[in-house]
């Protein structure tokens, strides 16, 4: 790969891989570059949970997720990837690829958008909407799945409340896990790591059980009080699936994973994950395991609408009076402050509207789409995400942004 690639290009290979999402966040990944240009794709014992993935599932599945993200930049170098999984048995058994390049072509405008999306996509634990996934967007994740030699099957309302009373039941058992509780503590609330979940990225507190995301309140990881929130009475799951369930079908799954999340960003769809019940399968190595279905679970997902979108800028101006929002109505920027890397806003809503505010360097702006559209007299948002992707340059709301690619200020857990 060295020999027609640049070490920059190398770097940005790496740097995309690096952003995929991995189980609390651990990346357990490493990449080496070999003697005759190829990568190397390892997994890292250090940051294997031992605990809750005896088996290695979820780190090879983090580490397909990364496998995948090298493979979509390699091709904008207009090269192809071309991946030898789990090597031979002569090799150390942490190498779980070998990615070479081959001749290629130019990236196609879809391959484009995949890759765009990979510095946008980030895992939501907030509340969603509660409207539906269109259908369209449905089918498109369910193909991306297929592409990757895995299943993804949109859960029904009954058999989502299946899913979600196993994740119950399962999630008061790690409860009383000292031992699984233990090493979650070491992986969630990390202050100022680059790795972990900070705080900042944890759910709110459901206000009833079921809930259809991971509860942090259960374990002693989290001193905070988070405050309580109304989840989607119905949640949107779906469960990705293969059918084998060795750890070569981890890999691919993992790859599976972030094309399907990928091509959920890229239409403006949220995700998070429910991943307890396959934990504990796994933990208690149980078999046959209690699944309502043939297929091989690997990965519970949920899937919404987000009561805030996230749109990356460099330049924001916002003229007063451009509409007039309620109290709780308003714009916000992650991060609100970054040492050293230029200046970025905090917006102040008022009754006239938001001040003008210009930023140096590249941000995320976050609108809040529910009380946006209140504000718009029910005005329909249903075509929010197409109008406001990065090729769109103007908000119905009058808001004038110039939009750009977006590294380093969202959390890729």
């Amino acid at each position: 790969m060295t020999g027609l690639l640049s070490d920059e290009q190398i770097e940005e290979i790496v740097r995309a891989a690096g952003t995929a999402p991995s189980m609390h966040n651990t990346q357990p990944w490493q990449f080496c570059v070999a003697a005759d240009g190829s990568l190397e794709l390892y997994g890292d014992p250090g940051r294997t949970l031992w605990v809750a993935d005896p088996q290695g599932r979820a780190l090879y599945l983090g580490c397909g997720a990364a496998l995948f993200n090298a493979r979509l930049a390699i091709r904008m170098t207009g090269h192809e990837p071309l991946v030898r999984p789990l090597p031979h048995p002569e090799h150390p058994p942490t190498l779980l690829a070998i990615v070479a390049r081959g001749r290629g072509t130019q990236p196609t405008a879809a391959e484009r958008e995949l890759y765009d999306a990979i510095w946008r996509r980030h895992t939501n634990r907030r509340p969603f909407t509660g409207q539906a996934v269109p259908k369209p967007v449905q089918v498109a994740m369910e193909q991306a799945a297929r592409a990757e030699a895995a299943s993804l099957r949109m859960l029904s309302r009954p058999d989502a409340e299946t899913v979600l009373n196993l994740s119950e039941r399962a999630r008061r058992r790690l409860a009383d896990d000292r031992g699984y509780q233990d090493e979650l503590r070491r992986w969630v609330a990390t202050g100022s790591r680059e790795d972990g979940i900070p705080a900042s990225a944890l759910p709110l507190r459901p206000d009833r059980e079921p809930a259809p995301v991971r509860d942090y309140a259960v374990s002693a990881a989290v001193g905070a009080e988070r405050p309580a929130a109304t989840y989607e009475r119905y949640p949107q799951l779906a469960v990705l699936s293969t059918e084998r369930d060795e750890p070569a079908d981890w890999l691919r799954a993992g790859e599976a994973l972030q094309r399907l999340l990928l091509t959920a960003t890229v239409n403006g769809v949220s995700a998070s994950f429910l991943f307890e019940p396959i934990e504990l399968m796994d933990m208690l190595d149980m078999d046959p395991r209690p699944w309502p279905w043939p297929e091989h679970p690997q990965m519970i997902s949920r899937f919404g609408l987000s009561a805030w979108m996230t749109l990356p800028i460099v330049e924001y101006m916002a003229p007063k009076s451009v509409w007039s929002p309620g109290p709780h109505v308003g714009l916000r920027t992650f991060p609100p402050t970054v040492a050293g890397r230029g200046s970025f806003f905090t917006s102040i809503p008022t009754t006239s509207g938001f001040e003008a505010y210009r930023l140096t360097t590249s941000c995320q702006v976050e609108v809040n789409v529910a009380a946006v559209q209140r504000s718009l007299n029910h005005r329909p948002l249903s075509s929010w995400s197409e109008q406001h992707q990065p090729k769109s340059s103007r908000w119905q709301l009058g808001m004038t942004i110039r939009p750009a690619p977006v590294s380093d200020v969202m959390h890729a857990s």
